[in-house]
């Protein structure tokens, strides 16, 4: 993916992609990468007000935990590796900056970093 602009990539369970960020012309998008060819596929597109950041695969490979800032705040959520359909993982109506989910071995839980003390703290 030379001059493609992917960064913070994470391989799927499988091997045979990766998931990550692709930041060209100010815009973030969460992408797929194909491992064996090195062809980049637009799973969820950025804009100027919409930025992705740092996906995580799911143990099973269907999902992917990764950030996203809109309005200046930064969430977790769940962006199914197929469809490219989003979701919030939990009830997130404040304005407190989540973001770096990866899920438990087990893939029943998230870890991520929330500022809601007023500094980061792993929840």
């Amino acid at each position: 993916t030379h001059g493609s602009g992917v960064r913070s990539a994470d391989p799927s369970p499988d091997g045979t992609q990766a998931a990550g960020v692709r930041c060209l012309d100010g815009d973030c998008d969460l992408v797929l990468v194909n491992l064996a060819s090195g062809s980049v596929r637009t799973l969820a597109a950025g804009t100027p007000t919409l930025s992705w950041y740092r996906p995580r695969w799911s143990p099973d490979g269907r999902t992917l935990a990764t950030a996203v800032q809109r309005d200046g705040i930064w969430r977790v959520a769940l962006v199914d590796a197929a469809s490219g359909a989003e979701r919030a993982p939990f009830a997130q109506g404040d304005s407190v900056n989540r973001y770096d989910a990866s899920f438990t071995p087990d893939g029943r839980a998230l870890v991520y970093v929330s500022e809601a003390s007023g500094i980061p703290n792993v929840e």
